[in-house]
């Protein structure tokens, strides 16, 4: 399972300073104001590199190597952080009001220069993600292990590994691709005990001498039992000897599928968590987008939390296990399993 590895995320930035009041002396001639504003940030800006996971691609990265600017030493590790250096000059004429008026010196002609001002930090712009989802759920059997402990078992993985982001007018729009891959088995021999599987109520493991305990095995229970070595939920077939093979299937199928709804409801939670979320960069993006598998995967341990997961299961499967033992019953109760000439 390939997951993104997750960044926590940096908190927007807030204005530091406000201009100080600068204290000068200004001539009474057509004063030229020749001020040099140099933009260099206080702190080394460092590059925007985006690092992406195998599967958060299409996004190209920019090299480390590309970082320009004198840098102090890299430590050995071979990356430079970028320092840009812009300096714009401009010129400006501001209307001088009558000198007497200003109580004005006459006479006098210089260029002054102004005291330098504090630098004002401009707040990181955090832009808002956009999200596009893919919900795309399977079902599938698989071998059940060599010494099974119980008749199934469904498994989930959730993967989030073929998602991808851009930026575009202002937002990140991000396609996310949840997959919820689900697996399940069944086996008849559990605990090192083989049952017979009884397909139907003509099966040939049936006989007019077993048929009773065949029933027993295949009735649901009316209610919880907890006695001894048995321990049922209320609609749990015993199934000590025999065991339906297609009804413990459809057992493990109902798991599946609340399984994949539960999934799709979390996914829906994590792409709607996503689009509130903002960040300043791609790698901020793939750092969110991976918190998304467990979202959705706490929404599955919720939605299918014991012991309400199995009782619901067990309650599906009710009708189909009465009504095969009541065939089966009726069938051998008539001596439909005894010997004809």
């Amino acid at each position: 399972m390939h997951t993104f590895a997750q960044r926590p995320k940096r908190a927007p930035q807030t204005v530091s300073a406000a201009p100080a009041t600068t204290q000068r002396t200004i001539g009474n001639r057509a004063l030229q104001r020749t001020r040099e504003a140099d933009a260099e940030a206080a702190d080394s800006a460092t590059p925007r590199v985006a690092r992406f996971a195998p599967d958060f691609s299409g996004i190209p990265a920019v090299a480390p190597d590309r970082a320009t600017g004198n840098a102090a030493g890299d430590g050995g590790s071979g990356v430079r952080p970028v320092v840009r250096r812009q300096r714009h000059q401009l010129s400006a004429a501001i209307r001088r009001v009558d000198p007497v008026a200003a109580h004005d010196s006459v006479g006098r002609v210089e260029t002054v220069r102004f005291s330098a001002l504090p630098a004002i930090h401009v707040p990181a712009r955090f832009d808002a993600i956009g999200t596009t989802l893919t919900y795309d759920p399977s079902i599938n059997p698989i071998r059940p292990p060599a010494t099974p402990a119980k008749f199934g078992q469904t498994d989930t993985w959730i993967e989030v590994n073929k998602s991808s982001g851009r930026p575009e007018n202002g937002k990140f729009l991000v396609e996310l691709v949840v997959e919820n891959l689900i697996t399940f088995w069944v086996a008849g021999s559990v605990a090192g005990a083989t049952r017979a599987n009884i397909a139907s109520a003509g099966d040939a493991n049936i006989t007019q001498a077993n048929y009773p305990t065949v029933v027993s095995d295949l009735t649901p229970s009316p209610r919880p039992v907890h006695t001894g070595s048995l321990d049922l939920m209320k609609n749990q077939p015993p199934r000590s000897h025999f065991w339906a093979e297609d009804l413990t299937i459809k057992h493990e199928r109902f798991h599946a599928n609340e399984n994949e709804k539960f999934g799709r409801e979390g996914a829906l939670a994590g792409r709607d968590w996503l689009d509130t979320q903002t960040a300043q960069n791609l790698d901020q993006v793939e750092a969110l987008v991976g918190r998304v598998a467990p979202l959705v995967a706490q929404r599955i341990a919720v939605g299918m939390a014991p012991p309400g997961v199995e009782q619901r299961a067990y309650d599906d499967g009710a009708a189909d296990y009465a009504a095969r033992a009541a065939a089966i019953k009726a069938k051998g109760d008539a001596n439909g399993y005894g010997q004809h000439p």
